[in-house]
């Protein structure tokens, strides 16, 4: 039998207040970082991770470096020349020498971890051997590890990453040739360096010492790319190569005819991108392609070519908090970061996607109730869910649909729907706690509930159930509000009073439970206590420092696999 216990912790929160349906895609949730959490703006434009493991982030105000607890902010000074050359940071690369690209709309800098401080590169307009122009845009690296910067001005190509030897491309002086504004560049497995302009697309390719250009234009064919405004291009673990667009939709390129596959927003298809506008894109791990657009994110299944869409929903805290993305970028640990225009940055860690989700729905094979107290697992791998409003649900995880077992007036149904606890015992019955209606038994094979009133004879209601347990004596320990401990007879039939130790004033109330070997572990409203059943003894836990009895409240009991005793409390931390 899988019992009761902390570990359900975790289970529980997933069941409570939240939104998704069990039949739905598996829901993608986001924790948040904003203003509140030390950023310096919320229009995120840029992300990249450092050879550290630190991840950085662009915005219109500055540069945030952020240590998973903290934000470092990076900012320009007049008066200082080792800051950084403007505050509006576009794009920012971390290349295979673990050096460290900003791009801002006034300049490169190259950041020097000892320093903690940038080295700004100057501009042709400054110096006729510098980068092509001082708007940087884009980065990239190929496999010989050079280093490409795309500008308002043209391409720039530094071999082996040297600012020393600059090749420009569709650069001039007037800074306005057909292809002058590099909106994305990107590097293929091939060999290949594909160039996003507001005017086309474009590819180059190595040889015999000098770079062909192919060029892509929409020119009203089909099979054309869809705009000319390329926004992004990435690279999928297929070695496809997608091309997204400012204004109509995702491209999907096809080297055996040089064409491409469309891909735009369709009301009347739940299933398409979510919108037309598209700003940047990342494949994660499972080769999911990732899409940032204008009105939210789509996550395109690149075999099936569809989309599951997220967008900010109000009654979901962890959705995404703000529909227009601007970036998205994947750490080396799998996590999806999403730097959006208002809404500053979005994390999507891979482990929060791994649940599924039920709430209370209109149909009648759902959850009834989304207040969770407690779970017991049977034989059969079915989950026996306490709600406190909803009796008891039965959930078959083979059919994923739920059974619930109320309080019908009948006198062998459950007496009461404010469930507090469920437990599986040896003889196989489930044993459930609840607030009025004292302990009820189920009988799996008899379909039928038996029901233990605990109260005495001056109360009419009968008395709450906090915590069941069962010792290596097969005899069942209750916990009551009103009256005490009970404990049964081996056959579960009859139960007793058992007396905690005088040291326990009379006024606490036993709320956890839990069983070791021969000990029971009582966790209560001011203490706990351990029983040794083969010594019939009660110890008590003393606080290390204070050498004093521990008078915490407590809430739960867990044990790990090298037998530490976790106890978490009300108020007074684990």
């Amino acid at each position: 039998m899988l019992l009761n216990s902390f570990k359900n912790l975790l289970l529980a929160i997933i069941f409570l207040g939240t939104t998704f349906s069990a039949k739905t895609q598996q829901p993608i949730l986001f924790d948040h970082l904003g203003v509140e959490k030390g950023l310096s703006q919320t229009s995120v434009l840029s992300i990249t991770q450092d050879k550290n493991g630190l991840m950085w982030f662009g915005t219109r105000y500055g540069l945030n470096r952020y240590d998973g607890h903290h934000i470092k902010i990076y900012q320009y000074s007049e008066t200082d020349s080792t800051s950084l050359s403007n505050n509006y940071v576009t794009s920012l690369f971390s290349d295979s020498k673990k050096k460290l690209w900003i791009g801002t709309s006034v300049g490169l800098n190259i950041y020097d971890e000892k320093s903690d401080a940038f080295k700004r590169i100057v501009s042709q307009s400054k110096n006729p051997n510098g980068l092509s122009s001082h708007v940087i845009n884009c980065f990239t690296e190929d496999r010989k590890g050079n280093i490409w910067i795309g500008t308002l001005n043209g391409l720039n190509l530094l071999k082996n990453g040297q600012l020393s030897n600059i090749t420009k491309f569709f650069n001039n002086k007037n800074g306005d040739g057909p292809f002058h504004n590099i909106r994305s560049v990107k590097a293929d497995q091939q060999g290949n360096i594909w160039i996003g302009t507001s005017n086309g697309l474009l590819k180059m390719r190595l040889i015999n010492g000098q770079y062909q250009t192919t060029v892509f234009q929409n020119n009203g064919k089909p099979g054309d790319i869809s705009a000319n405004y390329i926004s992004n291009i990435t690279e999928d673990k297929n070695g496809k190569i997608w091309v997204s667009t400012q204004s109509n939709g995702l491209n999907l390129f096809d080297p055996s005819t040089d064409k491409f596959k469309h891909f735009t927003y369709s009301a009347a298809n739940k299933n398409t991108i979510v919108s037309n506008t598209i700003r940047n894109m990342v494949v994660d791990d499972a080769g999911k392609l990732w899409i940032g657009t204008l009105n939210g994110i789509s996550i395109m299944d690149t075999q099936k070519f569809t989309c599951q869409n997220l967008q900010f929903d109000p009654d979901n805290n962890k959705s995404l908090n703000q529909n227009s993305v601007h970036k998205l970028y994947k750490d080396k640990n799998g996590s999806i970061w999403v730097g959006t225009y208002f809404g500053g940055i979005n994390i999507n860690y891979p482990y929060t996607t791994a649940f599924t989700v039920h709430n209370r729905s209109r149909s009648n094979s759902s959850i009834n109730n989304n207040v969770i107290s407690g779970f017991a697992e049977d034989d059969n791998k079915n989950l026996w869910i306490g709600t406190e409003g909803g009796g008891i649900n039965l959930y078959n995880k083979a059919t994923q649909k739920f059974i619930a077992y109320q309080n019908t007036g009948n006198a062998n149904a459950l007496k009461s729907n404010l469930v507090k606890t469920v437990y599986f015992a040896s003889d196989g019955k489930l044993y459930i706690g609840t607030h009025s209606g004292g302990l009820n038994v189920y009988d799996p094979k008899t379909e039928r509930f038996k029901n233990f009133n605990f109260s005495n004879r001056n109360e009419d209601v009968p008395d709450e159930i906090s915590a069941i347990v069962e010792n290596q004596s097969h005899r069942l320990i209750v916990a009551t509000q009103r009256n005490g401990i009970k404990i049964s007879n081996p056959e579960k039939t009859e139960f007793k009073d058992f007396k905690l130790p005088v040291s326990i004033p009379n006024s606490a109330k036993v709320k956890a439970l839990m069983v070791s070997g021969s000990k029971t572990y009582f966790g209560t409203t001011n203490g706990f206590l351990i029983y040794d059943e083969n010594g019939n003894k009660f110890y008590t836990a003393l606080d290390r420092e204070s050498n004093h009895a521990l008078n915490y409240y407590v809430n739960c009991i867990s044990k790990t696999k090298t037998n530490e005793i976790f106890i978490g409390t009300y108020n007074s931390g684990l």
